[in-house]
């Protein structure tokens, strides 16, 4: 047999098992929902015939998983809702590949009678809720499946517009406006998200500049509570040792830091041409520090004293 023969041959049983299969799911769907109607006056007979049925169905095909239809998505939403899975009461069910199982809930149903997961069909009944069995078969004879399927799912529900806008291009075929619908979203989203994250930066941010601060400033209370009881432990003699010790070393800090604008007072005054303003911006500089001294004194309510020849402090009372 030539290689033409044999790809046509395998072409014309691919078909005839398709449609083996859709005319296998049409009937059984007929049955699902005869069953349904007739559900509370035959009680769970029917509903174990059915059920034993797609049992028989999923051993013949051998678990082999074929395009989901609009036709089985109805028969399994049928069965979901009205929980006719149950009429196996935890019966044993032996599988094409020999293995027993129990079948007592929806997740075994979907597993050992549909074949599929149960994150699997569930997913498809909500696609075939949300867009009806016509957008649902076009959407299956495109090719659009899985993760796409989702997407076009979330932009017709955050999208009035867009919705309208699947529908249609899914009726006419149009797969290519689908593309751009899935990738406006998905660029939609990826900006949502970066400034989502720089925001979470931000304040991880500011948390950490929060915490910074207070731990400064428990370690600042700390170390007043340290220099506190430290004084107390003190005699009066030691803590004034160390007070004098403190202020001169402060002072020198400040005579320390005078030394860099003496310097940039000094060049300026060495430079021979350098403006008028400028010169007086020195002089104000100088009396700017004086005044900040003078302020100092006056608000510690310290009197004026003579640095070559100073008692007062002996005229001093307790």
């Amino acid at each position: 047999m030539s290689n033409e023969n044999k790809s046509m041959d395998m072409g014309d049983i691919k078909r005839r098992k398709e449609r083996a299969e859709t005319e296998l799911d049409i009937a059984t769907t007929k049955q699902v929902i005869k069953a349904q109607n007739e559900h509370a006056a035959s009680g769970y007979s029917d509903a174990r015939d059915l059920i034993n049925q797609m049992i028989g169905r999923q051993q013949i095909l051998g678990g082999i998983h074929r395009l989901v239809t609009a036709t089985m998505v109805a028969e399994w939403k049928k069965i979901k809702e009205n929980k006719l899975y149950q009429a196996l009461n935890g019966s044993s069910l032996t599988l094409a590949s020999g293995e027993v199982v129990t079948v007592t809930t929806w997740d075994d149903c979907c597993r050992y009678i549909f074949g599929y997961s149960r994150e699997h069909v569930n997913e498809k009944i909500t696609q075939f809720d949300k867009f009806g069995p016509e957008v649902f078969e076009g959407m299956t004879q495109l090719g659009i499946t899985g993760r796409m399927s989702r997407a076009l799912r979330i932009a017709a529900n955050t999208d009035g517009s867009a919705e309208d806008e699947i529908r249609q291009a899914i009726i006419e075929g149009d797969k290519e406006t689908l593309l751009d619908i899935v990738g406006a979203m998905s660029a939609k989203h990826a900006e949502e998200k970066e400034s989502l994250e720089q925001r979470a930066k931000d304040l991880q941010g500011e948390l950490e500049a929060s915490r910074r601060i207070v731990s400064d400033h428990r370690k600042e209370t700390d170390d007043l509570k340290a220099k506190l009881y430290k004084a107390e432990s003190l005699t009066p003699d030691q803590r004034a040792g160390e007070l004098s010790e403190r202020l001169n070393k402060e002072v020198f800090l400040v005579k320390s830091a005078m030394l860099g604008p003496r310097a940039a007072i000094k060049e300026i005054l060495d430079w021979e041409e350098a403006p008028r303003d400028l010169r007086h911006a020195c002089a104000q500089a100088l009396a700017r520090l004086r005044i900040v001294l003078d302020e100092i004194q006056v608000d510690l309510q310290l009197d004026p004293v003579d640095l070559d020849y100073d008692d007062s402090w002996m005229n001093d009372t307790e």
